[in-house]
């Protein structure tokens, strides 16, 4: 869908949260690799890298797909922090979720979610200091 933001979250593969959840230099492996494509490929509004999931809204650029850029950085992702552990195996869980908002109004909600994630999961007492959030500088797309 044309100009569309969408809500995105996936989640770690329990098989690779058995070498447990994900270290900030992992975090920041996951957070590069989306950002990598950001005003390229997608336009990417707000994260946050949670130790075993992640949240973003994006928006698409041009002809792309929000699965195959998806899949572009979790392959990336996944390679990178499987090296950083010397394992091979699957690192994401295959599905993913994502919804098309319809609004401003849910627009800031899943603004407050992505950034009141990393408080509701007692990891940082604000969302602006934890390791694994982002937000962009600006809500200007370049198409």
């Amino acid at each position: 869908m044309e100009n569309a933001v969408y809500f995105v979250t996936y989640r770690l593969h329990e098989g690779f949260l058995q070498g447990g959840n994900l270290s900030n230099d992992e975090i920041d492996i996951v957070k590069n690799s989306i950002l990598y494509w950001h005003k390229k490929r997608w336009f990417c509004y707000y994260l946050t890298v949670m130790p075993n999931h992640v949240h973003l809204l994006v928006t698409m650029l041009a002809d792309e797909r929000l699965t195959i850029v998806l899949e572009s950085v979790k392959s990336y992702s996944a390679h990178k922090l499987n090296r950083s552990r010397n394992r091979t195996g699957a690192v994401w869980q295959r599905e993913y979720y994502d919804h098309i908002i319809r609004n401003e109004s849910e627009f800031q909600a899943r603004i407050r979610y992505i950034f009141e994630n990393a408080i509701r999961h007692e990891i940082s007492q604000n969302g602006f200091d934890y390791h694994g959030f982002w937000q962009t500088d600006s809500l200007e797309i370049d198409r």
